[in-house]
């Protein structure tokens, strides 16, 4: 799993988004990851996942087993 400050250092992600995306995530908000065969949405989203609480429930419905969960 690629933890959200990887995507930083590598230069992936500015800052400002992956603060945007911790704040939303760890808020509860609803994140839509869209992106072109190979762009690393599942990536991202095993990175995102790392930082919902562990109080929160969470529904995965996949038509292919990629989450790490």
């Amino acid at each position: 799993l690629i933890p959200l400050e990887d995507f930083v250092k590598s230069g992936a992600m500015p800052q400002l988004a992956a603060d945007f995306l911790r704040a939303a995530v760890v808020g509860g908000r609803t994140v839509l990851l869209a992106g072109a065969t190979g762009s690393g949405k599942t990536t991202l989203c095993n990175g995102l996942l790392q930082l919902i609480p562990e109080h929160e429930r969470l529904l995965v419905i996949q038509t292919i087993s990629e989450l790490i969960v």
